[in-house]
């Protein structure tokens, strides 16, 4: 078992969001390396197309007077062992990185650039970035982001933007129980029970699952003549 339990924002939003993720799933993917399966996506386009994305973004801010940090500059860590009132039996690292942080005075912005289709779990990732971007007692804007209006942006490839709330706003009691309820489930040595469904299994990547969802093919003329 490692000392700390790395979770990433994005998974953890999947969890929490509309994409179906299975709790299982999410669990063993803390747990040390796993086999994965081949996957069809085309990592390198996609990599071309969001960086694209986060320049014109960056330069946009950057023309309103805005302070632009950029992704690996804004990478954090937050090692978490008492949440409420769940006390883990290994610490869990809420890892993550927002691709922009921008500041202009007292007002301040996280930007997510995303290049799909706009979903519930990119806002709730943004408002995972807004509940955890100030804890980082290291980044670089420590000094200027505490006491800002600490908005979110998700910035879309193709569709409009999505605007978050102010911090104080996003930050609800809802979802602060929804990431403790995601902690308690994630963070115990009991693992939880697969849920296999078609949305769940089909961007999961974890390989020794005996209980994936299959596609049914179509039923041929003899096994038609058995129903």
């Amino acid at each position: 078992m490692p000392s700390c339990l790395r979770l990433g924002v994005k998974r953890l939003a999947e969890y929490l969001g509309d994409n179906g993720s299975c709790a299982w799933a999410t669990w063993r993917g803390m747990r040390g390396p796993y086999e994965r399966l081949p996957s069809g996506f085309d990592s390198l386009g996609w990599t071309l197309e969001h960086n694209a994305l986060v320049h014109s973004c960056a330069a946009e801010l950057r023309e309103h007077g805005y302070v632009v940090y950029r992704e690996r500059q804004n990478a954090f860590g937050i090692e978490i062992q008492t949440f409420g009132d769940v006390t883990l039996p290994t610490p869990v690292c809420l890892v993550g990185q927002p691709d922009l942080i921008a500041i202009r005075a007292d007002d301040a912005q996280i930007v997510d650039c995303k290049t799909g289709r706009p979903s519930s779990t990119h806002r709730i990732q943004g408002m995972l970035y807004q509940l955890l971007v100030p804890c980082n007692k290291r980044a670089p804007y420590v000094g200027r982001i505490n006491g800002a209006t600490l908005v979110g942006r998700i910035a879309y490839k193709g569709y409009p933007d999505v605007a978050l709330p102010a911090r104080t706003e996003a930050i609800t009691p809802a979802l602060l129980e929804a990431v403790r309820d995601a902690i308690r489930v994630l963070g115990r040595t009991r693992e939880p029970v697969p849920e296999p469904s078609r949305d769940a299994c089909r961007f999961c990547d974890v390989a020794d699952c005996s209980v994936r969802f299959r596609e049914q093919l179509p039923l041929g003329a003899e096994e038609l003549a058995l129903v």
